[in-house]
């Protein structure tokens, strides 16, 4: 009997992390292969309040995940693809892509409260400045509390310390993926108003280009509907102008042969405020998204 090849990815030694891999790992392992996981721990702590140095701490921890691929200590690097970096080394490639049936950001209350019906006593918590920036959109008399740790765990212990008072906006992501989600009671929020963080939801295997485990990994793992979806988040967030991208929602699903992409982007000032959408043709999605990139930034110019 042939001894089974070891497949190995870099991950982030978290219980979210390592609770989302597992997730696919029945999917890839095999008679022929055996999947281990190489923790890494995340030193990069984010601030919560500062969107612009959150986005630099998760890109140096992705790189630093991503050093592991190119020095060939593991066969792949799992990422969450929140602000996933726009420059990428050319030795490497996404070789998967995949995503959960539900995208979006809950509010956790004591009662499973809708967001139009919540009291106007109850402090609501965010954890980034683009839930804050939409809350103040729809709730503007509500008070809310922008996070100063946006981890997910010390964000639970605030809205814990007085669940009759308080309310919490998280990602339905970090809370399934979390040690307690049947502890709390959530109800969706709508995606016309809370718009996610381009790709929020996803992840990402990044390996070796065309090497033998990637050609693997991709035939395993990879999800097209995933990809284009996520691809085209990333795609025109990453062709934005950086002050309007910080705290942008975008969000892409496909219908059919076209990807309908939803954007909401946030100014200093009330008046520029944008919501808006488009199809893209699903053929040329990339090179669509690049164009309304520039559409966008136009538009934003202008106002």
């Amino acid at each position: 009997m042939s001894k089974r090849k070891v497949i190995t990815f870099a991950v982030e030694d978290s219980f979210s992390s390592l609770k989302r891999v597992d997730e696919f790992k029945s999917k890839f392992q095999s008679s022929r292969y055996i999947i281990e996981f190489i923790k890494i721990k995340n030193t990069f702590q984010e601030s919560g309040k500062s969107a612009k140095k959150n986005i630099q701490n998760r890109q140096a921890f992705i790189e630093q995940l991503n050093e592991k691929v190119l020095g060939s200590d593991v066969d792949g690097a799992v990422h969450s693809f929140v602000n996933f970096p726009i420059d990428f080394p050319n030795d490497l490639i996404v070789a998967a892509v995949n995503r959960k049936d539900i995208v979006g950001d809950i509010l956790v209350s004591q009662n499973k409260t809708n967001i139009s019906e919540i009291s106007d006593t109850i402090v609501i918590g965010t954890n980034n400045v683009r839930n804050s920036n939409q809350l103040s959109l729809i709730r503007n008399e509500q008070p809310h509390e922008l996070l100063t740790d946006s981890s997910f765990t010390q964000s639970l212990d605030w809205y814990s310390s007085n669940k009759k008072g308080k309310a919490l906006i998280v990602s339905h992501d970090d809370f399934i993926f979390s040690e307690s989600p049947n502890n709390f009671n959530f109800s969706r929020l709508p995606l016309r108003d809370f718009t996610p963080a381009p790709g929020q939801g996803s992840i990402a295997i990044v390996t070796l280009d065309e090497n033998k485990p990637s050609k693997l990994i991709h035939a395993s793992l990879d999800n097209p509907r995933a990809r284009v979806e996520t691809m085209t988040e990333h795609i025109v967030f990453s062709n934005m102008a950086p002050k309007k991208s910080a705290n942008a929602g975008i969000h892409a699903i496909v219908r059919g042969e076209y990807v309908h992409i939803t954007v909401q982007l946030f100014g200093k000032k009330p008046d520029e405020y944008m919501h808006t959408y488009r199809d893209l043709p699903i053929r040329t999605y990339a090179e669509s998204a690049k164009e309304f990139s520039k559409e966008l930034n136009k538009t934003t110019k202008k106002k």
